[in-house]
């Protein structure tokens, strides 16, 4: 059952999309996401975040592309403003993602930011008559690079969560933490600036998000170590289109990383973002919004 969205004091909406902002009642708790309702187009894109985040990372996509399709984004479960009853795992953030691929009636495209690459994958692989595209954003199964040892790291129990509660001493630390995702975090407009202060301390303040992110953490590094080979395999056969954005800049996933899959779909786009980091649409909203732009109004004439 969707119901109404009532704010909060913490994770509160950017102010655009808060109008958008819904909650889907679950068997195992809420699933928040933000749901323009309608579009001129018969497709819909539904935006997928990464590892410690949530749908507000699309703010700028909605502003830009929502006049052309009807547009969603969710936070996965245990992340934002979602509340799940079971552990935060790869295999629940792509039941998510396909409670929301229910609710649509026609064609779908999936638009996957860091491990949001990783999820719609798998979802499309599991839905391709409904998944007309995926778009992967810094996160693309096959990849030539491994978990970084820091991430192994991170993903200790007592390690990781020290590094990460040890923020709620510091929200100056907490905030400097964004930089390495950022080609220039500094750059960005103020209101990006404040916003992305307020909810990355909103994030290390919560237990739950915190229980999250390295549930999830070490789903993904076991997703990505023994399930690439079944990845190539499904990725290969899905019959929609892929788009790959990247930044040039991204110190968290080096440019290379997109050429396993580049290899095996000859077919995908690449749109390559100078003086950008791990987060495109955040960083460069109007060039990303361009690109998918370019790309899904391709598919349109191609389905002509």
């Amino acid at each position: 059952m969707i119901v109404s969205y009532t704010p909060g004091k913490t994770m509160i909406p950017w102010s655009d999309l808060l109008p958008y902002a819904k909650m889907l009642q679950t068997g195992n708790g809420s699933l928040f996401f933000y749901d323009t309702e309608s579009g001129p187009s018969e497709l819909t894109l539904v935006c997928i975040h990464g590892l410690g985040d949530e749908a507000d990372s699309f703010r700028h996509l909605f502003s830009g592309l929502r006049t052309h399709y009807r547009m969603i984004a969710l936070d996965l479960p245990g992340f934002g403003r979602s509340v799940s009853g079971k552990k935060a795992t790869m295999k629940r953030h792509v039941e998510a993602v396909e409670q929301i691929l229910a609710m649509i009636n026609g064609p779908a495209v999936l638009i996957g930011s860091s491990m949001g690459g990783f999820i719609a994958e798998a979802a499309a692989v599991r839905n391709p008559g409904q998944v007309k595209a995926v778009i992967l954003m810094d996160g693309v199964l096959p990849m030539k690079t491994k978990p970084s040892p820091g991430l192994l790291l991170m993903a200790l129990p007592f390690l990781g969560k020290s590094w990460y509660k040890a923020f709620r001493k510091n929200h100056d630390a907490a905030y400097q933490s964004l930089i390495p995702f950022y080609a220039d975090l500094e750059a960005m407009p103020q209101d990006d600036k404040d916003f992305l202060r307020g909810r990355v301390i909103d994030r290390v303040e919560s237990e739950r998000q915190c229980r999250a992110y390295f549930s999830s953490l070490r789903s993904m590094i076991g997703y990505v170590v023994f399930s690439s080979g079944s990845i190539t395999k499904k990725i290969r056969l899905f019959p929609g289109k892929i788009l790959i954005i990247w930044g040039l800049e991204d110190s968290q996933m080096p440019f290379n990383t997109p050429g396993e899959l580049m290899a095996i779909r000859q077919d995908s786009v690449l749109e390559r973002f100078p003086e950008t980091g791990h987060l495109p649409h955040q960083e460069r909203p109007k060039e990303t919004t361009n690109a998918i732009l370019k790309f899904l109004t391709s598919l349109d004439k191609a389905a002509e």
